[in-house]
Order: structure tokens, then C-alpha cells, then sequence
């Protein structure tokens, strides 16, 4: 988890739900952790984060692939998923790691007739097992927005918590800066200048903060130098923060977040780019 900057209620909560798969929690009759869904804009860290549960914890990460499982004939598609699913509970202790979801699912809210049910059985096949699952298999489940997912997926007990991943803030957006320096230009960790980089990328994801770095180290071997603050400020001009075009989208999955659901990174006291919506009441 050190990779993955920010995040530090979902770091926190992973610690606890982490513990109770010791020996000492089955003893003591802890209930078991099913998972968690992680919402939020794309580039914010979801897919990382998955990965990184899984190394952390030593357990072996399986990709479901919902789409791949979908079959022509009658009863492939659930047949597919039931087999999924097995081989998942053999795995166990496991990581069980289902990308964007809602796309994955396209469909199983409808009534049925585009695709004669299909994709609400397998709906369907999945909560179920959701629920009954007893072998120590844990779920991460994305979702690049939570109003394409259906109710039944959003409900309290279905997952363990419903994280939401905001844009960085401030102090996030250092720390993301500071673990990609780390890799392609150390000589600039601890550099002061880099508050600024921080100060200026207000909208900015971690995907993008991480291609600003890889870029600005590009640039600079194409010049012959070592990589500068220079380099990094001219690839932020460069970059325009996908999420400005979002803005509603972003807002709306805030407030819904916060209903059902918790931040996956605390208050930043500076440059705080993740207001809730009693903030935006009280700015008028």
C-alpha cells in the first residue's frame, strides 16, 4: 500500500478488515470480511488499490472478467460465472478483483428483453454468492460511477463499506508526486519547489500527476539533462485535468457517496478540492 498515495481511511479500514482473517479473529468467532466497492473518477487509484490489497496481504489477486464469461448458447453465461466463482472459493484465501463493474453488469436493471434475462441471471448469481460465501474470498469491485449500478449492489451488507475516491487533495497530491519521483527522479524528492507542482495540479488525478512525472523524465533524457522542476512545470501546462470536464458527474457521485457510503481519504485543511455538500450550502 506504500505505492498508493492518499486514501488513508481506506488504508486505516484495510488494517482492521485485514486482522480478521488471523487465527486469532477465527478463534475468537470475528465475522469474516466479504469486500468492498471503490467508486470514483477514473485515474484516481481503484485498480492500484486492488492490486495492492492483494500483495499487502500475500493472498493471490483473480481478475473476474464479467463480459468474457458471457456465452451463446442457453445457460453458458451462468454456467461461466458459477464456475468463476468456484474456482475463486479453491483459491482461497484470495483477492477477488472485479473492474468497473457497472459494465460488466450493462443491462441488469432492465427488464430483460435485449438480452432474454441473461445479464440479470448472472446478476442475479452473483449477489447470491455475495451473500452465501463462506471461504475467505475477498472482493474489490470498481465502479467508475455509482448511479450506473443498481440498487441491489449499493445496499448496506452486500459489500463490507462503499469507498469513494475523490480527487487528491493537497497533501495527497504530494505524496503521489513524491512516489513517482521516487522511481524515475529521486533527485528531486524533498525539493520545495514541488509544493508548488502540488499547488498548481488542484484537478488533477493520480493517473495524471504519475504521466507528468514519466513525461517530464522523457523530456528531459530528449534534452540531455537530468530531470528539474523546469521539466515537471512545462508537462503540467501541458496537461489538461480530465476532471474539469466532470465537474457534475463528480459532484453528483460526491453526495451520493456520502449517503451510502465513506471518503477514501481524509480532510485536507489546504487547497481541499473534495467539498461535501453541506460545504457547497454554507459558500452559498
Amino acid at each position: 500500500m506504500d505505492s498508493v498515495g492518499g486514501l488513508e481511511n481506506l488504508k486505516k479500514w484495510m488494517e482492521v478488515s485485514r486482522n480478521a482473517y488471523s487465527i486469532e479473529a477465527r478463534e475468537a468467532n470475528v465475522p469474516m470480511p466479504k469486500g468492498l466497492l471503490m467508486v470514483g473518477v477514473p485515474g484516481c487509484g481503484k485498480s492500484l488499490t486492488a492490486k495492492a490489497v492483494a500483495s499487502t496481504w500475500n493472498f493471490p489477486l483473480i481478475r473476474l472478467d464479467i463480459g468474457a464469461a458471457f456465452g451463446g448458447v442457453i445457460g453458458q453465461s451462468e454456467t461461466n460465472i458459477r464456475e468463476a466463482l468456484r474456482i475463486a472459493e479453491a483459491a482461497s484465501p484470495c483477492v477477488l478483483f472485479i473492474d468497473e463493474i457497472e459494465k460488466g453488469l450493462a443491462g441488469a436493471g432492465g427488464d430483460g428483453s435485449l438480452d432474454s434475462g441473461v445479464t440479470q441471471r448472472v446478476f442475479g448469481t452473483i449477489l447470491t454468492w455475495l451473500n452465501d460465501v463462506e471461504k475467505p474470498v475477498f472482493v474489490v469491485a470498481t465502479s467508475n460511477n455509482l448511479s450506473n449500478l443498481p440498487p441491489e449492489l449499493k445496499r448496506k451488507g452486500r459489500f463490507d463499506e462503499i469507498f469513494f475516491l475523490d480527487l487528491p487533495g493537497f497533501e495527497s497530491r504530494l505524496e503521489i508526486l513524491n512516489i513517482h519521483l521516487n522511481k524515475w527522479a529521486p533527485g528531486l524528492l524533498g525539493n520545495d519547489a514541488l509544493e508548488e507542482i502540488a499547488e498548481k495540479t488542484e484537478h488533477f488525478t493520480g493517473a495524471e500527476l504519475e504521466a507528468i512525472v514519466k513525461d517530464a523524465k522523457k523530456l528531459a533524457f530528449s534534452l540531455g539533462e537530468p530531470v528539474d522542476i523546469s521539466h515537471l512545470e512545462e508537462e503540467r501546462k501541458r496537461c489538461t485535468p480530465m476532471a474539469k470536464s466532470m465537474k457534475q458527474d463528480i459532484d453528483d457521485m460526491r453526495d451520493e457517496a456520502d449517503l451510502i457510503g465513506r471518503r477514501a481519504s481524509k480532510r485536507n485543511s489546504k487547497n481541499d478540492v473534495n467539498p461535501t455538500k453541506k460545504d457547497k450550502m454554507r459558500m452559498g
